[in-house]
């Protein structure tokens, strides 16, 4: 990816530019060391470790702990050289990627975005709190089931969700059953027509893979305890 094209991607993409993304390089950036490196290899073009090692006076293990983080940042590529050695090389889209990243990452309209991603964030935590993380990517921020998986393991894991939402002390007729089945369906679940979720197929799979229990006739439904 050259230059305009890095330049051109980040101007282009809708989710907001997070603070990970400019910190991670930034502390990279933050050592008088590494910025020898960087304004070598900005002044010089690409180097050999072994050049590195010599114009700056470090040793094998100083260099490579002083590189590795500008590598590990992209703002500087290596590549070998066909021997022992590696060739370094400033990564100059990288670095203008960051710069670019910077003021968008302190916009008003970007630095809401975020305000609005963490919230959701806490209220999804707040959500799902107590609940299994193995369940947790089957449901919405609301906790409600969003999609039910064709993999029976999967299927129990939601139905094992389900079944605690269903009162042990009471009986429930066909559509209160439905009803309260149907309030934990995701509406976008439903507006989407997904898979399987639906309060109707959710209510037969409790009855057949879990411990909700009905009359012959499906008139009544209880949890079995």
């Amino acid at each position: 990816m050259n230059n305009e094209t890095l330049s051109l991607a980040t101007r282009q993409r809708t989710a907001p530019i997070t603070r990970a993304e400019v910190l991670h390089p930034l502390t990279a950036l933050a050592d008088d060391g590494r910025l020898r490196i960087l304004e070598l290899l900005a002044a010089e073009g690409e180097l050999r470790g072994q050049d590195l090692m010599l114009k700056l006076d470090l040793s094998q293990p100083n260099l490579s702990r002083q590189i590795k983080p500008l590598v590990a940042a992209r703002l500087v590529q290596e590549r070998r050289a066909g021997d022992t050695n590696k060739l370094y090389k400033l990564n100059l889209a990288a670095i203008e990627d960051l710069c670019a990243k910077l003021p968008q990452l302190l916009s008003p309209d970007n630095a809401q975005a975020n305000v609005m991603v963490a919230q959701t964030q806490a209220l999804r935590q707040a959500a799902l709190q107590g609940v299994a993380p193995e369940v947790q990517p089957f449901l919405d921020d609301h906790g409600r089931v969003l999609h039910f998986s064709t993999k029976l393991k999967e299927q129990q894991w939601v139905l094992a969700y389900l079944i605690n939402k269903i009162a042990i002390d009471r009986t429930y007729n066909e559509r209160e059953m439905t009803q309260l089945l149907d309030d934990w369906v995701s509406p976008e679940a439903r507006s989407r027509r997904l898979y399987g979720v639906d309060a109707v197929t959710l209510r037969r799979a409790l009855v057949e893979e879990s411990s909700l229990r009905r009359t012959s006739d499906g008139a009544k439904y209880w949890r079995e305890a």
